[in-house]
């Protein structure tokens, strides 16, 4: 027999899933053709099938020698470090194995590097609107690699491959790519509404979509939003949303649920699993006379108090003896009033700050960002101008800060044409950062009360629990006398805010309705 009939019988077998008969008949291949390129390359193959790495990479790089299958076997090298997580530098493997650029190749390369996070130089350039299973495996992970990469993406040309027909195979991948890259870019709006389109509509994937969107959720400070994308993933059978779902449910301080979760954790097979679980476990049944050091006085704060037991957070925040450990709960507690819209007592709680002498570099940073945040909220302009003049500098993570003040300080000095060009760029950018989106949705609904609320509304759709966009929302209804949406959301405003502060914000609202109403009769 020649090795191609070896190597055709061998391929029987294995598309039978006769692996053994397969291997068997290749060994003996190579004992009959010991220089056959074919033979050597598809060897190596059935070994990586089964983890025999030690065995797969001798064989392919015994085929690489041959000149028939340099190429194709130059490129197994680099798939076979890629698929099993071997940290080799992919150019490294190019020179040594002097493997040309084929499509084949190239794919390859780019699956390495996005591996280790490296990035590349390469980019995907077709005329044809139709692409192959390689075209658009190299399409994705050129996307996919641009997430390691300073500038942002594109994501246009994905969505115009994605939506097309003839490419309906790829359109999963693509729009993965392309959701990915949105969030990376600041559109977090976009690709939550991406990402969460296809956790609805993919056969295999599902749960994994709506694992990364509680993630998501998890990074935006949005526990509230995260459990019910976890709550899904746990439905689909994602192990890992399991944690996660214990994960969000202690920090938006459901804790009974959250003592559940995390006691059906302990039998999880991960003896790391195990070890959070039964520390926080230990976290949640704490009383505050049985903390015992500053580290589980902060973890008390952080998880068992909210932002109404400002007497209890103040007892056991007079204890902590760390400043950095007192600055952190401070600012998360000032986090916890915002939210809430308690502007006052945040602020009045963020001026003690002050008196602290905070090491943590990244803390400090998050409570320099925090006040402008808070200054630019309360429309003192001079305070922001002269902190923003202070030194701070905008990078890639927070654009939308700059376009927001930006945004606020032209408008303050009648520059309304740089203001709108800020503001619509921010508009429906990110619904975690309600205090842009209401900036925007306020200047837009100066001339157009409609597209304020449709700013609004994409916003809280997004983000469904969020005090300050609903009562931005509630007030936007009244302005345009949708009565009906604005009792929905009030509905869901009671049981988020104190009974105190939902009859005051009530009774603004309906003030706010009857002037527009009788404003409306007088026109």
């Amino acid at each position: 027999p020649s090795p191609q009939s070896f190597a055709n019988l061998s391929k029987i077998y294995s598309d039978k899933k006769q692996f053994f008969d397969a291997l068997f008949t290749l060994q003996e291949a190579s004992k009959t053709f010991p220089d056959n390129g074919q033979i050597l390359n598809n060897l190596g193959l059935l070994y990586s099938k089964t983890n025999m790495l030690d065995s797969a990479a001798v064989f392919i790089d015994q085929a690489t020698k041959k000149t028939s299958t340099q190429a194709t076997a130059g490129s197994n090298i680099l798939s076979l470090l890629a698929l099993n997580d071997i940290p080799v530098h992919p150019d490294s493997v190019m020179d040594e194995y002097d493997i040309e650029d084929t499509p084949v190749a190239i794919n390859n390369k780019l699956v390495l590097r996005n591996k280790l996070e490296i990035p590349s130089s390469v980019g995907f350039d077709s005329n044809d609107s139709t692409l192959s299973y390689l075209q658009a495996s190299i399409l994705y992970n050129v996307a996919f690699n641009h997430l390691f990469k300073e500038d942002s993406l594109d994501t246009w040309p994905l969505y115009q491959y994605s939506v097309l027909p003839q490419n309906l195979n790829h359109r999963e991948k693509l729009q993965f790519a392309r959701a990915l890259n949105l969030e990376k870019n600041g559109s977090v709006n976009s690709a939550f509404r991406q990402l969460n389109w296809l956790a609805n509509s993919s056969n295999t994937k599902s749960g994994e979509y709506f694992n990364l969107l509680g993630l998501w959720a998890l990074k935006y400070e949005a526990p509230y939003v995260a459990e019910n994308y976890f709550k899904w993933a746990v439905e689909r059978g994602v192990k890992t949303a399991e944690l996660n779902q214990a994960i969000a449910l202690t920090e938006n301080q459901k804790l009974s649920s959250a003592i559940g979760f995390w006691q059906n954790l302990l039998v999880e097979k991960d003896r790391n699993v195990q070890i959070v679980a039964t520390n926080m476990l230990n976290v949640l049944s704490w009383e505050p006379g049985m903390l015992e050091n500053d580290e589980q006085r902060y973890i008390f704060l952080r998880y068992r108090t909210s932002s109404e037991d400002t007497s209890l957070f103040n007892d056991v925040l007079n204890k902590i003896e760390s400043d950095d450990y007192k600055a952190r709960a401070m600012l998360d507690m000032v986090k916890k009033l915002w939210d809430k819209d308690k502007s006052e007592a945040a602020i009045a709680l963020y001026t003690k700050l002050s008196t602290l002498k905070i090491s943590e570099a990244s803390l400090f940073d998050a409570i320099q960002w925090f006040e402008l945040k808070m200054l630019a909220s309360e429309g003192n302009i001079r305070g922001l101008a002269q902190k923003i003049n202070q030194g701070i500098e905008f990078d890639n993570d927070h654009l939308i800060e700059k376009h927001y003040y930006t945004g606020l300080l032209n408008e303050a000095s009648g520059d309304t044409t740089s203001a709108r060009t800020h503001y619509e760029l921010i508009a429906y950018k990110n619904p975690f950062f309600p205090e842009s989106v209401i900036a925007a949705s306020n200047f837009i609904g100066m001339t157009d009360s409609f597209e304020a609320y449709n700013v609004l509304l994409s916003a809280i759709e997004i983000n469904p629990e969020s005090v300050r966009l609903l009562k931005a929302y509630i007030l936007q209804c009244a302005r345009i006398e949708n009565e009906n949406y604005a009792e929905n959301s009030l509905e869901t405003l009671k049981g988020l805010v104190s009974d105190s502060a939902y009859s005051a914000f009530r009774s603004s609202y309906q003030t706010l309705l009857d002037e527009v109403k009788k404003e409306a009769e007088s026109f």
